[in-house]
């Protein structure tokens, strides 16, 4: 008893040691319960009970533990076993959390022990470990009390262990299934009993539980299965190119995928550059983002075509012999641009001219294209009376706009059009003035003679 007691306090000493470092200036400790053993018996080859699930600091603060993954020790009639053990021993060990209270735990025996009634077991700890730790430097386990092993009685009913299945939300996916027991029978859950096929979902693999396999006891116990949820073929989402009318300018896109999962068609995979069109920013789709479902969903890029020079329009303005009177105007613009030239601006005032209107051009409303346009409208000349007109007189009639080059008065011959008598009235006096000019010479040569 003496070399235990010296043990224990050497313990002691190097717990403390350990724990609680030399430092310079105080830190709160934050100290952990000791296991609570169930009653052990004879014949066990493992203990069970409960580990405190969190730590409590001076202030009455918890501190909750993110997992027990340290070596175990434990004093059975007085021998100290921890993990300097041959093949670490002490870590033959699973704990299962119950609640934010306490986890439960089941710690099989080193070097193959098989209890023995009036065997004693004391200073169990299995170490904790807390998000952060360097936050909590003096971080202390008590160990448990002493427990008398004893006498193996008549079997007891254990708790059932409760294999459950879950998906990857935490949502029951199938029923419980049970496995009942006496206290210290060992169960299997890893068996195809337990590892159930369910209709639309697969076991996933990588979050098997630990706790698969152990020992009924008097604690409740839980083994879960997770499952993912199996993709189901989504309907596609279709990308289409269309021009301002609605017409298809290139081959639409196709995403596919599962339903559920995202798509993105914002990106220039799904924006293609179009020869001859710029899409139209202010129309773009609203679902170009979204997510795959059982339901044909469109996403709709509107395009506007490029704006190209058109041919020039000419406006000419001729005769009825084809014989152009003033200039012509030209109107230059955009393929796709109206154009109106029907108004008084493009219908000229010609003097000594009228509009043929029984010749109106058809085209004089349009459209610019890529191909030249030619408006003509045609003019027939003004019948003149009998009287003379003053040459010296201007017309009043004058062409209308600035391009349109206006007649003058022509003050040598007469203009188109100009009547018959007027002409022989010009030609008569001409020869009226000649033969006096004549006769006056003539008379003047005979008087000189």
């Amino acid at each position: 008893m003496k070399k235990i007691a010296s043990f224990i306090s050497f313990f002691a000493i190097l717990l403390i040691v350990t724990c609680f470092p030399k430092t310079s200036y105080a830190v709160d400790q934050l100290v952990f319960e000791g296991p609570t053993l169930d009653t052990p018996y004879a014949g066990q080859t493992q203990i069970s009970g409960y580990l405190a699930a969190f730590g409590t600091l001076p202030s009455g603060e918890k501190v909750p533990v993110s997992k027990f993954d340290g070596a175990a020790w434990i004093v059975i009639n007085g021998k100290t076993y921890n993990g300097t053990t041959a093949g670490n021993q002490m870590f033959d060990y699973t704990v299962t959390k119950i609640d934010d209270e306490k986890y439960a735990f089941t710690f099989n025996l080193p070097d193959n022990i098989v209890l023995k009634e009036g065997d004693t077991i004391s200073t169990f700890v299995i170490p904790a470990t807390v998000e952060n730790p360097s936050n909590y430097p003096q971080l202390s386990h008590k160990f448990s009390g002493e427990y008398i092993v004893q006498k193996k009685a008549d079997p007891l009913p254990g708790e059932d262990v409760l294999v459950t299945y879950l998906d990857e939300n935490g949502t029951e996916i199938a029923p419980k299934k049970p496995i009942s027991g006496m206290v210290g029978d060992l169960y299997d859950a890893t068996t195809a009993e337990y590892k159930l096929t369910i209709d639309g979902y697969t076991l996933d693999e990588t979050k098997l539980p630990t706790n698969a396999t152990g020992t009924i006891s008097q604690v409740s116990q839980i083994v879960t299965y997770t499952y993912k949820e199996n993709p189901i073929k989504a309907h596609d989402v279709t990308v289409r190119y269309v021009d301002e009318k609605g017409n298809q300018l290139a081959d639409s896109k196709t995403i596919s995928g599962s339903i559920g999962e995202p798509y993105d068609a914002s990106t220039d995979v799904y924006k293609p550059i179009i020869d001859g069109y710029t899409l139209d920013e202010t129309k773009l789709p609203t679902n170009a983002t979204g997510t795959l479902s059982a339901l044909d969903q469109i996403v709709t890029y509107t395009y506007k075509k490029n704006r190209v020079k058109a041919q020039d329009l000419t406006v000419r303005y001729v005769d009825e012999r084809g014989k152009e009177l003033v200039a012509s105007q030209t109107i230059s613009g955009l393929i796709g641009t109206p154009y109106d030239v029907s108004t008084t601006t493009y219908k000229l005032i010609i003097d000594g001219y009228t509009l043929d209107t029984t010749k109106l051009p058809t085209n004089a409303i349009g459209t610019l294209t890529d191909k030249k346009q030619t408006v003509t409208y045609y003019y027939v000349a003004n019948k003149k009376s009998d009287q003379p007109t003053d040459i010296n007189q201007e017309n009043s009639g004058k062409p209308t706009t600035q391009n349109t080059t206006s007649l003058k008065n022509n003050k040598s011959f007469p203009k188109t059009g100009e009547t018959a008598t007027q002409s022989i009235l010009y030609l008569g006096g001409s020869l009226i003035l000649l033969t006096g000019l004549a006769y006056l010479r003539k008379n003047k040569t005979t008087k000189s003679q």
